[in-house]
């Protein structure tokens, strides 16, 4: 059975810095499950909140060499993790499209992509299936 070798938390940022995949892994197994967490709150599901965790773990080996040894490093990565997952929720979410109230009727209800496809042949059937306004 291997055993891993426990190293201070100051150690095993100094080997990764090194570029030593075992500390890397190391460091991942430490604070996995408490970033999967933080990840989890800007999650729909849980395969959305393991990716944005390995987003998050990516940048911060990216960032390691930036990381000056001031406050938490559980902090530090935290606040990685929260960037990242917010990142990547406005990257694959689309958001609503806000509408003020008094300017709602004035909005037009035509997709201009939906009337490109359109043939003219197409357009009285179209317009015969709209509703009268009451």
């Amino acid at each position: 059975m291997f055993l891993e070798q426990v190293y201070h938390i100051e150690e095993l940022i100094k080997r990764c810095k090194a570029g030593e995949r075992k500390a890397q892994e190391l460091l991942y197994k430490q604070f996995a499950s408490k970033m999967l967490g933080v990840c989890f709150r800007y999650a729909t599901d849980k395969m959305e909140a393991e990716d944005m965790l390995q987003n998050g773990f990516i940048k911060v080996f990216q960032k390691l060499a930036d990381y000056r040894g001031e406050g938490s490093f559980e902090g530090w990565i935290r606040r990685i993790m929260v960037h990242s997952s917010i990142e990547y929720y406005r990257k694959h979410h689309k958001m609503m499209q806000v509408v003020d109230i008094e300017e709602a009727g004035n909005e037009s209800s035509v997709n201009p992509l939906a009337t490109a496809k359109l043939a003219a042949e197409d357009y009285p059937a179209a317009v015969a299936g709209i509703p009268d306004r009451v």
